[in-house]
């Protein structure tokens, strides 16, 4: 795991309180798991990714294969900019979430310095969505790209509040070279949001 995504993970994982009377769902976490070693009622993990032996398999473009109201928090680490229409997987997380429920989340920021500095010397952002036309473009590949102003539309269109937002800051050569504490929230890599139902 490179030194970013393992910065975004501890940083989530902050965002998240261990209780025994709760259920879990971890979406995208068969690779990283980042519930991992909590304790909770019951930990399900969703994924699109057979070889990670998830606890539920599943193409996250269709609907998520749980009950209403049945989940207090969900995670959702890096998978929005992965989904053919990810505000209709919102939907799908806002139903499965109990009144209160809290959603966690994180994605690429396709307008943070880096790209910003990029797209100056005519490159295309880091992270961006790319097309592919190869079957190989099924779940690993970017699909759509968000901004704070896109991402904070969808998520509060989707019937969530968001009550805590961060970046992960700037990394250069895999090493942090501006913390999240001084890096302007829209220039940051990633965005992280915790939000209620």
């Amino acid at each position: 795991m490179n030194k970013i995504d393992q910065f975004r993970i501890n940083e989530m994982r902050k965002l998240i309180s261990p209780n025994k009377q709760k259920v879990i769902v971890d979406i995208g976490g068969g690779l990283h798991s980042i519930c991992k070693d909590m304790e909770f009622k019951k930990k399900i993990i969703i994924d699109g990714d057979a070889s990670f032996k998830p606890d539920i398999l599943m193409d996250l473009n269709n609907k998520v294969k749980l009950k209403d109201n049945s989940v207090d928090i969900v995670i959702a680490g890096e998978i929005l900019e992965h989904l053919i229409n990810p505000f209709k997987f919102l939907l799908e997380l806002r139903r499965i979430l109990k009144k209160g429920g809290e959603l966690i989340l994180s994605t690429p920021n396709i307008t943070c310095l880096k790209s910003r500095i990029k797209m100056i010397f005519g490159k295309l952002p880091t992270n961006c969505a790319k097309a592919f036309a190869t079957k190989e473009d099924t779940l690993f590949f970017h699909k759509v790209d968000f901004n704070w102003e896109s991402l904070k539309e969808l998520v509060e269109k989707a019937g969530f509040k968001i009550i805590y937002k961060q970046n992960t800051g700037i990394f250069l050569k895999k090493e942090l070279v501006l913390s999240p504490r001084y890096c302007p929230f829209k220039l940051g890599e990633k965005f992280i949001i915790k939000a209620i139902k």
